[in-house]
C-alpha cells in the first residue's frame, strides 16, 4: 500500500493529512474487503484523521433501477464534496471562519476514523429539513448516534438570503442531538446556492 507511506511523509514534513478513502461493495468478496480494512488500519496510523465513504451505504440512497455508470457518479459526486466541503471550511471567508489551527485543533494527531454526509434543503423549513436528512442520512457512521463523536466539523452554505440567525437554528438543531461533542462551524453564502441551504458534516471518532 503507498497511501500510508505518502502520509507518513507528508506527516513528517509537518502537514496536516486528511485522508479520503472508499470501502469496497459486499459483493467483491471477502478477500477485498479483508485488504481493504488492512489498508485503512495503515492509513489511520500515518493520517491525522481518515474520512471513508463504505460503497455499501450507497445502496440505501439509489433507487434500485439505478445504473451501474449513475451509481458510480454519486458515489464520486459525494467523495468530491468531502474533499470540497473540508476545503471550503478554510478557504472561504464567510458569516463564520474557520481556520486551518481550528481544523489542526480537531483532527491534528488524533489518527481519528471519520465519516462525512452532505445534506440539501430549500423552502421555509429548510433549517428544520436539513437537520433532519443529516441525522438519517446511511453514510454518517452508519447511523450511529452523534452525541458519540469526538469532534464534529459543520460547514453550512447557503444563497444570499442565508442569515445567522438562520445558522443559529440549524446548530440549535443540532446540538439537541450531539450532546457536549466539541463543533466546529463555519458558514458562508454562495449566490450560486438561489434559496437552498447546504450542510456538510464530517464525524471523528478516535
Amino acid at each position: 500500500f503507498r497511501s500510508p507511506v505518502i502520509a507518513r511523509q507528508a506527516r513528517e514534513a509537518g502537514a496536516l493529512v486528511l485522508s479520503f478513502v472508499s470501502l469496497p461493495f459486499d459483493l467483491e468478496g471477502q478477500q477485498r474487503r479483508q485488504r481493504a480494512d488492512l489498508g485503512l488500519s495503515q492509513l489511520l496510523v500515518s493520517s491525522d484523521a481518515v474520512i471513508s465513504f463504505p460503497n455499501q451505504r450507497f445502496l440505501e440512497i439509489v433507487d434500485e433501477r439505478t445504473r451501474l455508470p449513475e451509481t458510480f457518479e454519486i458515489i464520486n459526486r459525494a467523495f468530491c464534496q468531502g474533499v470540497q466541503g473540508i476545503w471550503q471550511m478554510i478557504e472561504r471567508t464567510g458569516l463564520i471562519n474557520v481556520s486551518l489551527q481550528d481544523l489542526r485543533s480537531v483532527v491534528e494527531s488524533k489518527h481519528a476514523k471519520s465519516s462525512f454526509a452532505v445534506a440539501e434543503a430549500e423552502g421555509e423549513s429548510r433549517s428544520r429539513e436539513v437537520v433532519g436528512a443529516l441525522l438519517e442520512h446511511p453514510l454518517l457512521a452508519g447511523g450511529e448516534p452523534l452525541e458519540e463523536a469526538d469532534a464534529l466539523l459543520v460547514n453550512i452554505v447557503g444563497g444570499e438570503s442565508l442569515s445567522i440567525s438562520e445558522v443559529d437554528r440549524i446548530m440549535e438543531r443540532m446540538r439537541r442531538h450531539v450532546g457536549d461533542v466539541r463543533i466546529v462551524v463555519g458558514a458562508s453564502s454562495d449566490a450560486s446556492m438561489g434559496e437552498k441551504v447546504s450542510v456538510k458534516i464530517g464525524r471523528a471518532h478516535v
